[in-house]
């Protein structure tokens, strides 16, 4: 089964815009780590106004 959420050509998540990996290991990241992948966030969709989780 395909996931429809994570989208096929990018790798993305199609609402969190994070990678597979990055949301099941986000639990573990410390908050500079969690701040870094945020601000990468903001260039993977420049048009999202907030980080709304999976």
């Amino acid at each position: 089964m395909v996931s429809e959420i994570i989208d096929p050509v990018t790798g993305y998540c199609r609402g969190c815009h994070r990678t597979f990996k990055e949301i099941s290991e986000w639990r573990d990241y410390d908050d500079e780590k969690a701040r870094e992948l945020l601000l990468q966030l903001d260039k993977r969709d420049p048009d999202a106004s907030e980080f709304e989780g999976c």
